[in-house]
């Protein structure tokens, strides 16, 4: 024989004071707040490493005079023709901070030089007196510094978030003198970063001119 229970509850409901709900309210706005505070200042931190990081690599390696080391180098192809070499390049710049889609657009800079380069004998390059005729003088100025003279690093100013993944800063470039810093009051860098896998990576360089 089937028996049906049947459980009654009764429910008393208490009036709960306002004032006390909006402190609990306050109180959760404040502890969001702190949270996106400290997130900000992380990755204001994290964002002023990577760029600094990376020019004190970048001033090294130009010091050292280890330029394949940031541009590609000239080689010869299969058919005994010039051409450029990007291994050590990519591989480097990947290494250093770089967004992975930064890359690419960087090699399309030098498809004017290697459209010069497939009709020249790599025996004959050397022949060439100015590079700059064939589109391939990229060594007489640094990318990054837009320069001929070497640097010795970049201090980053004011960094501005563009949402969650997406940020700006503006940073100048100095030489260290006699305990003093002394900057470059002729250009400085706008820098834009994107966030990709779980930290941030350059993904534009420009050089501005004020």
């Amino acid at each position: 024989m089937d028996k049906t229970l049947t459980l009654n509850f009764r429910f008393r409901i208490k009036r709960i004071d306002p004032h006390i709900i909006g402190i609990l309210f306050l109180g959760l706005n404040f502890v969001a707040l702190i949270s996106c505070t400290e997130k900000l200042k992380s990755d204001e931190t994290r964002i002023e490493e990577v760029i600094t990081d990376f020019y004190e690599w970048y001033s090294l390696e130009i010091k050292a005079r280890n330029t394949s080391f940031f541009q590609p180098i000239f080689v010869a192809d299969s058919n005994g023709l010039s051409t450029l070499d990007f291994a050590q390049m990519d591989a480097n710049l990947a290494a250093v901070g770089f967004h992975k889609n930064y890359i690419p657009n960087l090699k399309r800079d030098f498809e004017p030089c290697l459209a010069n380069l497939n009709s020249i004998p790599f025996d004959s390059l050397k022949l060439f007196e100015d590079l700059d005729d064939i589109n391939c003088a990229f060594s007489n100025v640094y990318q990054w510094t837009g320069d001929m003279e070497p640097h010795d690093g970049v201090e980053v100013g004011e960094v501005t978030k563009n949402g969650d993944s997406i940020a700006v800063a503006e940073c100048r470039i100095f030489n260290v003198g006699e305990n003093m810093r002394l900057y470059w009051e002729h250009k400085y860098l706008v820098i834009k970063l994107k966030e990709a896998d779980e930290d941030w990576k350059i993904s534009n360089i420009e050089i501005v001119f004020p």
